[in-house]
């Protein structure tokens, strides 16, 4: 995606940590986004991943998310499409990822 400007992953601190993802997440950004969200991840405090932005989740992705929540990691899961929860729900990992309406 070529977009000029545009941020991939952007880290938002405030009351909560907000990791917003403007890129499809596939084999081609995996290890940026796992990146991206072992930075966002302090211990502390939970960390909400938005993923409105996201209209298409591969298994290289979802890799990454059930890794950081088996790790122990707090996320939340933000702007879910019914594209992407339903590769949760084909997975068979909707029960364990917490996601917000």
């Amino acid at each position: 995606m070529g977009s000029e400007g545009r941020t991939d992953f952007r880290l938002e601190v405030g009351t909560e940590r907000v990791l917003h993802v403007g890129v499809d997440l596939d084999l081609a950004t995996k290890e940026s986004f796992r990146e991206s969200l072992a930075g966002a991840c302090d211990g502390r405090q939970p960390v909400v991943v938005d993923l409105s932005d996201v209209s298409f989740l591969d298994s290289s992705g979802l890799s990454v998310l059930l890794s950081f929540h088996l790790d122990g990691a707090d996320l939340r899961l933000r702007g879910v499409s019914p594209t992407i929860r339903r590769t949760f729900d084909v997975a068979g990992v909707t029960k364990m990822l917490q996601l917000e309406a």
